[in-house]
């Protein structure tokens, strides 16, 4: 088990001691008896965890991206460290990893400058790292905009007819025509 909070993991590394009700242990009493392995990031030195990990610059990328994906500090980290990590990472060959890295912290950090990571995987990294990245946040653009567009058409404006609905849900959420008219059949 991986734990990325901002501080120390602090609990017990025993599963049964965390479920609750007391009534419910007993369920699990067979099934959960031993302490789990946890690798507790936050208590990890960084020079600790390249040199443990130095052999694997993919395990390195991952256990740096989730240990620093909540620091205030992440852009200056992100520039002067994780960058060149993944770039070697990049020059193995294994891009899916680096997209998967990059997305993550994109997505789960509010500590990284987007403009900047947008310029920065474009000068940085090849246009395969580049388009996979774009094309994960693309869907994911896409797929609020349905979630948007769903709404919209669930808390129907009753002064508007079903056309005038349809274009306006187009014109909220920029989903073509054809698309609101999918969602609006599906329910």
């Amino acid at each position: 088990m991986v734990y990325n909070g901002d501080k120390p993991y602090s609990h017990s590394l025993t599963l049964s001691d965390l479920i609750k009700p007391n009534q419910s242990k007993e369920i699990f009493s067979t099934l959960f008896t031993s302490p789990f392995p946890l690798i507790d990031l936050p208590a990890i030195e960084d020079d600790v965890l390249r040199n443990q990990a130095q052999h694997s610059v993919r395990g390195v990328a991952l256990l740096m991206a989730l240990k620093h994906v909540f620091d205030r500090n992440l852009q200056t980290f992100y520039d002067q460290i994780l960058i060149k990590i993944l770039k070697q990472l990049e020059q193995e060959g294994d891009i899916d990893e680096v997209v998967d890295v990059l997305y993550y912290l994109l997505k789960e950090s509010e500590f990284l400058d987007e403009e900047h990571f947008w310029s920065t995987l474009h000068s940085d990294f090849s246009s395969k790292v580049e388009d996979k990245v774009m094309t994960i946040a693309q869907k994911l653009e896409e797929r609020a905009k349905i979630d948007v567009a769903k709404k919209l058409l669930a808390d129907r404006q009753s002064e508007l007819n079903e056309a005038e609905l349809i274009k306006w849900v187009n014109r909220m959420t920029g989903l073509p025509i054809e698309k609101i008219k999918e969602l609006q059949k599906k329910h």
